[in-house]
């Protein structure tokens, strides 16, 4: 479905000559990006919003989706396989964060460690980005440079006992981030280079 819309947004941009022939696979392909990724971020928060947390995957979303554009790490085949686990994960992250509240000991614990994860992994070069070596480095360097101002305002939400379902959200982000990373990793679904 997403690909016929694409399509005819493509094809009409190219009978009112708004691209050329040789740009249009690059437009196919970034808009379909943009329209699956708003397509998943609007059903993520409508899930949310059965669960009354549309507030609190607000910022898990917020959190989540700026460290990942820059670690990378598993990703599914296809969209469809994407969108599903996206949801199902959704799921488990409210239920996760519902419950765990009251358990915050074992959310700090495990977000250390997946702090600890990602500051060590850094970046999984998908081979869909297929980043070179400089450029792996560069998101490694912002990867912890969003880690450590993202740890840094879980800390002080802790330390000001702000919210501890807000935490839990965070929290869960950066915890699933190191998952992801994790899994490309088992799975070598990464990119390498001559020298690693």
């Amino acid at each position: 479905m997403v690909k016929n819309i694409v399509n005819a947004i493509v094809e009409q941009m190219e009978k009112e000559n708004l691209l050329n022939i040789e740009m249009k696979e690059y437009f196919t392909y970034s808009i379909a990006m943009i329209i699956e990724k708003w397509i998943t971020i609007i059903s993520v928060l409508f899930v949310g919003e059965i669960f009354k947390q549309v507030v609190q995957m607000m910022l898990f979303l917020f959190f989540f989706l700026l460290l990942r554009k820059r670690t990378g790490g598993y990703h599914a085949s296809s969209f469809l396989h994407c969108y599903i686990e996206t949801i199902i994960i959704s799921i488990v992250v409210i239920h996760m964060c519902l419950i765990s509240a009251r358990y915050m000991m074992v959310i700090y614990l495990l977000v250390i460690c997946s702090i600890l994860v990602i500051s060590f992994i850094g970046v999984v070069n998908h081979p869909h980005l297929a980043l070179d070596y400089v450029e792996v480095n560069e998101s490694k360097k912002a990867a912890r440079c969003i880690l450590a101002i993202e740890s840094i305002i879980i800390v002080l939400l802790i330390v000001l006992d702000v919210c501890r379902l807000c935490v839990c959200y965070m929290s869960a982000s950066i915890i699933l981030c190191a998952l992801l990373l994790g899994l490309a990793k088992i799975i070598k679904q990464e990119v390498k280079f001559e020298n690693e």
